[in-house]
């Protein structure tokens, strides 16, 4: 009997040996890089949606310029590397930037190194960081769901509740029927919800909103969601419904300067112009940091709009 006791001992010492083991070994890591992100954070200015508005802690309307920015892989294969575009971005007056992480891109060293580095050099210049998922749901569409979901986990683990960080999961939502494409990006909402990450959410191309039947167009239940549309297919919407921001917006002749909608360039460089008035992208992030004062270090600083 005795015999018989120390063996069932053994084998569960043995068996929670081998569920220890199973354990991914950065998931300690992702607990303390959470911890540091969010003390660094904690000195950031929080936003929040109200209605059809981005506003900063002391309830002034804030309006986001940026630019797109090619995969950190892409970046760092090239001349102009992340650190010295963060740079020039911050310099010409952008407040935000959209980083694409790619699936190939995802190793258990890459986010809680290489990303949230290019977070942290970012917030500490000024600029809010979108982390974007960058690929489109679409046939087949249930798998595409579950790795864009995956994905959004990923980025919680260590970024969630980051005041500079918004998460992006899909570019777009293709292949279903408007109620569905709505009830999925209602998934991602939840899922981060869910993860008590209350980080703003980017939901791309909205096209159920645009839907006839006024059930089926209905804006997603939750808090801090926006909605990422193209200039070009702005006229669809009801723009004073709901949180928008322009993704692609570089290479519209619409001009959106009253608009008081977020525009992300498609890309930058100091002689981007905006074809619409001519005006180079530094100019016109400048002019309209003047008109929506707004500094993610220090909420303070801003001034109500002239």
């Amino acid at each position: 009997m005795k015999t018989l006791r120390q063996l069932i001992l053994i084998v569960a010492l043995l068996a929670q040996a081998a569920l220890v083991a199973c354990v991914p070994r950065w998931s300690g890591e992702a607990q303390s890089i959470a911890a540091e992100m969010t003390a660094e954070a904690a000195r950031l200015c929080r936003l929040h949606v109200d209605g059809p508005a981005i506003r900063d802690e002391a309830g002034r309307r804030v309006v986001l310029h940026g630019a797109n920015l090619p995969t950190l892989t892409e970046m760092n294969a090239s001349d102009y590397k992340p650190d010295a575009r963060l740079r020039d971005l911050a310099a010409a007056g952008a407040k935000i930037v959209r980083l694409r992480v790619a699936d190939d891109e995802i190793t258990p060293t890459f986010i809680p190194g290489p990303v949230t580095d290019f977070v942290r050099q970012a917030n500490r210049l000024g600029l809010l960081v979108i982390l974007s998922w960058g690929d489109i749901v679409q046939t087949p569409v249930n798998q595409r769901v579950n790795d864009a979901e995956s994905w959004l986990r990923l980025m919680i683990d260590y970024l969630k509740n980051n005041p500079g960080v918004w998460f992006d999961p899909a570019d777009a939502i293709r292949d279903v029927s408007p109620v569905r494409q709505r009830a999925i990006a209602q998934r991602f909402v939840d899922v981060a919800r869910g993860y008590n990450a209350h980080n703003i959410i980017v939901i791309n191309q909205p096209d159920w909103l645009t839907d006839p039947d006024p059930d089926t167009r209905q804006l997603l239940s939750g808090d801090n969601i926006v909605y990422g549309i193209d200039v070009e297919t702005m006229n669809r919407y009801l723009l004073d419904a709901a949180p928008f921001v322009f993704t692609r917006w570089q290479n519209s002749r619409v001009a959106v300067d009253d608009l008081g909608i977020g525009m992300i360039a498609s890309t930058y460089t100091p002689n981007s112009t905006n074809p619409s008035n001519g005006v180079t992208l530094q100019r016109y992030w400048q002019q309209q940091a003047a008109r929506y004062p707004f500094d993610l270090r220090d909420c303070r600083s801003s001034a109500p709009q002239r």
